[in-house]
């Protein structure tokens, strides 16, 4: 045998060897013996996230809330699907049945009668029991004021809503769609409030500013550089220090994207909402290419606010370009209001990191003042995901609750006509093993967050089970296309926009069953 070809026979036996050997490693059993170090094996690899439930089981629960419609008490649910094991203990909501709406002394037992028929014979029989909301009979009368309202506006001042969230909101998420669909219904445009230096921008609109602005917000990572309760509406505003005489002067610049919507490049009246301003401070808004002002900002040791109407000025509601520019001091800049004069308007609130317990540790009186500045027609708080991992125990999930309960209670006290609607966490996965999981606390947090809500009155949609319930998630962020991100909590837009679509269904549902009942009988007279 030749010398040289002596090495390469011991080399190519000692590859053959080692990968035998990794293959035998790679398949070893599930005994303690074979368990001795955290070694993967070849299984981990092959099913290294695999789901909970399957995509298929996503697309049927979708369709299904498309086509759904009850024949009987046997029949009211449509999927069977089996969930493995790894996607821990199945809920069910238990889901109080929805009240009748409450009549007036001067209502007939037939008014009754129609009310009752609305709740349980069409909402509950035209929608899916995941897609329900749930709630006491005192919070779908708020509900169904707020529908009152709605069907005899007739041009009045602008009516408010308020989508108050986590970071599952942020880049108006949710609340675009939701704003969309009902101002093409009821009229109104503009997009509400935005942060002056936000930590996403919305969709629609591209935010630029000068240097030297910063951003302080209450929720979140906690901001040690401020030493008041003064964050406004948006539980955050942005200040710029006192620029030289060399300095540019401070500026905020909003355009309007590509792919925005008509109703979203439109605006009445701009409302700028301040915190702590100076004597001195004053400030110009140009639009397109014509100047607005100077314009005095009132000063204040709390909050002022400073509104322009636009489309009086300008004969035009659309604009191309909107910036602003401060003289003098500048004021703690809490938001920026693109408001229409009738019609309605949504605020889209992200307030990534926040477990929505923060509005009780606001500034009381410029909070309250700011709210109440508005005509409010419901809040939506969509709450609860950041809270989720972080909570240990049942002691933990009981404060939990009971602090956002308090937080229910604040909003009621400001704003007591005003329909309020909580809206759950998302199911949430964490690893184990191969397998992606539902977090061990998710269920005991969404069942606070119900429990507060029906507590206080006020109505509860569920995204956990309108989801899929456990195991869910996984099986989002694997369809095609996707659904939800890669890191198991946060949708996609696509994802967001669907979420959105379900929520209009329920929203919907209730508002045709009010319509047909209101167009049978007189309704009640909506609260003082």
């Amino acid at each position: 045998m030749n010398s040289n070809t002596h090495p390469v026979i011991k080399t190519l036996g000692f590859l053959c060897a080692v990968g035998l050997f990794s293959m035998l490693w790679m398949n070893r059993p599930d005994t303690p013996a074979f368990d001795l170090l955290p070694f993967p094996k070849w299984d981990d690899f092959m099913n290294s996230t695999q789901s909970a439930l399957q995509p298929e089981y996503i697309d049927t629960l979708l369709v299904a809330y498309d086509t759904y419609a009850r024949v009987d008490s046997n029949q009211s649910t449509l999927l069977t699907a089996e969930t493995p094991d790894t996607a821990v203990v199945q809920y069910s909501p238990n889901i109080q049945p929805k009240t009748t709406f409450q009549p007036t002394p001067n209502a007939t037992k037939n008014d009754a009668f129609m009310a009752s028929s609305y709740r349980h014979e069409f909402t509950n029989n035209s929608l899916h029991p995941n897609l329900q909301l749930q709630g006491s009979q005192s919070a779908f009368d708020q509900l169904a004021n707020l529908f009152y309202r709605l069907h005899h506006r007739k041009g009045q001042r602008a009516l408010h809503f308020f989508h108050f969230g986590d970071s599952q909101i942020e880049g108006d998420r949710i609340t675009r769609s939701i704003r969309t669909s009902w101002q093409k219904r009821w009229g109104g445009f503009g997009i509400g409030y935005l942060a002056p230096k936000p930590l996403v921008a919305p969709y629609s609109i591209v935010q630029t500013s000068s240097d030297g602005w910063q951003r302080h917000a209450r929720f979140g990572r906690r901001d040690t550089t401020i030493n008041h309760r003064r964050y406004g509406i948006l539980a955050s505003f942005a200040t710029h220090e006192a620029p030289l005489e060399t300095d540019e002067t401070p500026w905020i610049r909003l355009k309007p994207r590509k792919h925005a919507g008509q109703n979203e490049q439109q605006v009445h009246s701009i409302k700028m909402l301040f915190g702590r301003t100076d004597s001195n401070a004053r400030m110009t808004c140009q639009v397109d290419s014509m100047l607005l002002g100077p314009f005095l900002i009132p000063p204040d040791s709390t909050g002022s606010e400073l509104i322009i109407p636009v489309a009086k000025l300008t004969a035009s509601s659309v604009f191309e370009s909107i910036e602003f520019k401060f003289e003098g001091s500048v004021p703690e800049v809490d938001a920026i209001g693109m408001l229409p004069d009738t019609g309605l308007v949504f605020h889209n609130i992200a307030m990534r990191g926040s477990s929505g317990t923060l509005f009780r540790q606001l500034d009381r009186t410029q909070f309250s003042t700011q709210l109440k500045s508005h005509d409010v027609g419901m809040i939506l708080l969509q709450f609860g995901g950041n809270a989720v991992p972080y909570i240990a125990d049942t002691a933990a999930v009981k404060r939990y609750g009971e602090w956002f309960a308090s937080q229910i209670r604040l909003f009621q006290t400001i704003v007591p006509n005003a329909a309020i609607v909580v809206i759950g966490p998302s199911d949430m996965a964490t690893k184990e093993e191969q397998y992606m999981i539902t977090y061990p606390m998710l269920v005991p947090v969404r069942n606070a967050l119900r429990q507060a809500a029906l507590n206080e009155n006020v109505l509860y949609w569920d995204v956990f089970e309108v989801m899929g319930g456990a195991g869910s998630m996984a099986a989002w962020v694997t369809s095609s296309p996707a659904l939800a991100s890669s890191d198991h909590v946060h949708f996609t837009r696509r994802g967001a926009k669907k979420i959105a679509s379900l929520l209009l269904q329920s929203l919907d549902a209730e508002w045709v069953a009010w319509e047909h009942w209101h167009s049978e009988k007189t309704p009640a007279q909506p609260l003082p």
